[in-house]
């Protein structure tokens, strides 16, 4: 029998990551269907108040918002922040037959939404942090940000094809300034070898990654948005050669104190 997905050990879900300081309101990236078992667990923490960033619109991104448990509970909120004027467009289409039961007028969470510019800053009140993001170069559009909390910054730049050199200013930017980001989420979808074969398709390797880390003075890189189709035994070797970079996990947990990152699990 062939299982449904290869990569069991480094995690099926597609993208979603959470950040927090620990208190009663969260930062969402995305509502792949990571979001499912990411939100269940900020719900048991006591958090009510989301506030999402979404990177893009397709697909991948957006599969786990049917199963997104704060929709369907008064006592939440999410304000759901997105650089396209057709986000909210898409959430109702979504939420409505024959995608799915429940129109999204019926949903008991209090959801707005909110459309930024293209590029920008937007300070956050809870948890405090201060949040910028520019366009990347991905078929349709995508946007990468930067959270900075005055002492700490992260960078997530997920669907980029950095291969495209000329309009990469504003993911330099991101990573640079005002200082270098102690951590970076990068997209490294594939090998070095592949990456001849798909230009174009909006995606990067990890050597692209670790090269552009290496140029803005970002220490610590993860690698995300896997190729699907690749096994374990393939992400495991890919991760032994693109050392120092760290292959994201599901559940995987990254802490940063002093601009300094650690992997807690």
């Amino acid at each position: 029998m062939i299982p449904f997905h290869p990569g069991v050990a480094f995690g099926v879900h597609s993208t979603c990551i959470e950040i927090s300081d620990g208190g009663d309101s969260s930062i969402f990236i995305d509502m792949g269907s990571g979001v499912v078992p990411a939100v269940n667990t900020a719900l048991n923490r006591g958090v009510r108040n989301f506030l999402v960033l979404m990177t893009h619109l397709h697909s991948d991104h957006l599969n786990g918002v049917f199963g997104c448990a704060a929709f369907y509970r008064e006592d939440c909120s999410l304000d759901i922040l997105s650089t396209r004027a057709d986000t909210e467009k898409a959430f109702r289409t979504l939420f409505a037959s024959p995608f799915h039961p429940v129109d999204f007028d019926d949903l008991l969470a209090t959801i707005r939404f909110i459309e930024l510019p293209k590029h920008g800053t937007r300070e956050i009140s809870d948890p405090q942090v201060s949040v910028s993001w520019a366009q990347v170069p991905h078929p349709q559009g995508c946007t990468a940000y930067r959270f900075d909390d005055g002492e700490n910054a992260l960078v997530f730049a997920t669907d980029i094809e950095l291969g495209k050199t000329e309009f990469t200013d504003g993911i330099k930017m991101l990573l640079a300034t005002p200082k270098p980001a102690g951590l970076a989420v990068i997209d490294g979808f594939y090998a070095p070898e592949e990456i001849g074969s798909f230009a174009n398709w909006g995606h990067s390797t990890w050597k692209e990654a670790l090269d552009i880390a290496a140029e803005t003075g970002v220490p610590n890189v993860v690698i995300t948005h896997h190729h699907p189709g690749k096994t374990d035994a393939e992400l495991e070797a890919l991760a032994d050669r693109g050392k120092p970079a760290v292959w994201a996990r599901e559940r995987q947990v990254w802490t940063l104190s002093g601009n300094k990152a650690t992997k807690a699990q």
